[in-house]
């Protein structure tokens, strides 16, 4: 009887561990994971007294192997122009932030004469009136040189069945 008790204790320490691990686990995972998806916003540019607001939808995925590498592509659009662009992001040591480097135009269509911008931003993800957001700076490059930054706000799009 002795033995069976001390097995049922051993039984019940071992479930209660596995079960905070799990819990755990879980709750880094799901925090990790609260980065891949779509979002979608408005990133401006502010020249001066002048502010340029641009509409653009980011698709964050998750790099086979890892879990603080995404893949990226963004959809960034002016009007009837629009800029199709990737990139990957990256987990910062900070909780709650993503630090995303655009690397490729991969399709796009402008006004002669203008480029879009090759992006990198810092985002912080946090909640706003019910809706989980993804907040930040951003500046970038064409090949006539330095863009003017900007910031961005971008919205959790919730896929429905």
């Amino acid at each position: 009887m002795r033995c069976f008790s001390a097995f049922l204790k051993f039984a019940l320490v071992s479930a209660c561990t596995l079960s905070v691990w799990a819990s755990t686990a879980h709750a880094q995972a799901s925090e990790s994971t609260d980065f891949v998806g779509s979002w979608k916003g408005i990133i401006t540019q502010v020249d001066g007294a002048t502010v340029r607001y641009f509409d653009m939808e980011l698709t964050v995925s998750p790099e086979l192997g890892s879990d603080s590498t995404y893949s990226v592509a963004t959809h960034v659009m002016d009007g009837e122009y629009h800029a199709y662009i990737v990139g990957r992001a990256f987990e910062g040591n900070k909780k709650n932030r993503l630090f995303i480097a655009e690397s490729e135009i991969i399709r796009s269509d402008s006004i002669p004469g203008m480029e879009w911008c090759v992006k990198r931003y810092e985002l912080k993800k946090h909640i706003k009136n019910g809706e989980l957001h993804l907040q930040g700076v951003w500046g970038g490059d064409t090949s006539f040189g330095e863009c003017i930054p900007g910031d961005m706000d971008l919205v959790r799009q919730i896929i429905r069945p």
